[in-house]
């Protein structure tokens, strides 16, 4: 592919030498790449400027029908092509999208946190681990669902230490609030959940949690403790010694 290259007169007088651009996000702003498909004007003062640039993003050029190749090497190893254009323009999109997301947490509907809680949990982002678990006693269903398919997929052994610092401050603050057994409940079943794909061993910093949700008042925690403990005895039991 060869980019066209026009000659323009500005209004005072002056000439440049005018190439397509596309458009990239950037955390630092918008940025013109040269691009035959482009639709944004990139100005030069000078005709070897333009073909420059134009062999520096991997094209060759063209003016008033002379043909400026780009080297064929460095055309095969830097050209962009238009899929990766793409490709980085959806990633600059995510990287700024995170910000965005975390604020979303402090939505109402429950439906727009479902979705960014599944959202945030593909960052790998430890920044994304406090704020979704501000949720853990939401009154949706739905969302605390969210956020124990989340922890499946967040950083594992942060997130497992933030579990285990959110049952220990339920103990003490809200031992006997509804609050608070829903809370410890969305934790054990987060666990369960991580119980089925992460390794035995990174559980031993939540053990003594899991010991003492033997002893809760509460069945249904009781219950939900037995079975997590029930997937890290199988799991272990297969696992090979160290």
């Amino acid at each position: 592919m060869r980019i066209h290259i026009k000659k323009k007169t500005k209004k005072n007088g002056s000439v440049v030498f005018v190439i397509p651009g596309m458009s990239l996000l950037t955390p630092d702003g918008e940025k013109l790449i040269p691009n035959p498909n482009g639709l944004k004007p990139m100005a030069y003062e000078a005709l070897e400027n333009a073909i420059s640039a134009s062999h520096k993003a991997g094209y060759d050029a063209e003016f008033q029908d002379e043909f400026f190749p780009v080297e064929r090497q460095a055309r095969k190893q830097n050209a962009p092509t238009l899929g990766n254009q793409r490709h980085i323009m959806v990633k600059d999109a995510l990287v700024q999208a995170f910000p965005t997301l975390l604020k979303r947490l402090q939505d109402k509907e429950a439906l727009v946190l479902v979705s960014t809680i599944k959202a945030l949990s593909f960052y790998d982002k430890s920044d994304a681990i406090a704020p979704i678990l501000t949720h853990l006693g939401h009154e949706s269903s739905d969302v605390r669902s969210a956020i124990q398919q989340a922890c499946c997929t967040l950083p594992s052994l942060e997130t497992l230490q933030a579990l285990g610092h959110a049952y220990g401050h339920s103990l003490v603050n809200d031992r006997n609030a509804e609050m608070g057994y829903r809370v410890r409940l969305t934790i054990l079943k987060s666990w369960e959940a991580m119980a089925d794909c992460l390794p035995t061993e990174i559980f031993s910093v939540v053990m003594t949690h899991l010991l003492h949700a033997l002893e809760e008042e509460q069945w249904l925690i009781r219950s939900t403790a037995a079975s997590v403990l029930a997937s890290l005895a199988e799991r272990h039991k297969q696992e090979p010694s160290a």
